[in-house]
C-alpha cells in the first residue's frame, strides 16, 4: 500500500510541479516583470530594452537577444495579433502552455517575415473572426 500511495505522490508532483511553477511565473511576469522585460498585464507586450545580464533569471534566457513577452487569458475570447513586415529579419513568437510545452509557432521559419494578422483563440473556440 506504502509503494502505491509513494507512487502515487511522485506522479502527482511530477505532473503538477511544473504547472505551479509555471503559473508563478506568470504571476511573476504580471506583477514583478522578468528580467529586462518589465511587468505588463494580461494580453499586453512586455519588451525589453537592454540585454539580459548575470541578475536575470528566467529559464534558458538568452544574453544576446533582445525579449518581448506577453501573457495571454483567453478565456475573455479570441485576441487578434497583428506582426509587421520584418523585411527577411529573424524572429519567433513562440507559444508555450502552463505546462511549458510548446504549442505553437510564427515566425521566419514557419510563417515568414511578411507582415500578417492572426487569431489566437482558446481550445474549443467556435465563432467568427472578428
Amino acid at each position: 500500500m506504502n509503494q502505491t500511495v509513494s507512487e502515487s505522490a511522485a506522479r502527482a508532483y511530477l505532473y503538477g510541479f511544473p504547472l505551479v511553477f509555471d503559473l508563478d511565473q506568470v504571476r511573476r511576469y504580471v506583477q514583478e516583470g522578468v528580467g529586462a522585460n518589465p511587468a505588463a498585464s494580461f494580453n499586453t507586450f512586455s519588451h525589453a530594452r537592454t540585454l539580459a545580464g548575470p541578475d536575470d533569471t528566467f529559464v534558458t534566457i538568452n544574453n544576446d537577444t533582445l525579449y518581448s513577452m506577453a501573457q495571454l487569458d483567453l478565456s475573455v475570447g479570441p485576441v487578434a495579433l497583428h506582426v509587421p513586415d520584418t523585411a527577411g529579419r529573424y524572429y519567433v513568437l513562440q507559444f508555450v502552455d502552463a505546462w511549458t510545452d510548446n504549442f505553437a509557432y510564427i515566425g521566419h521559419r514557419a510563417t515568414g517575415t511578411e507582415e500578417a494578422d492572426f487569431l489566437l483563440v482558446p481550445p474549443g473556440w467556435e465563432g467568427e473572426a472578428p
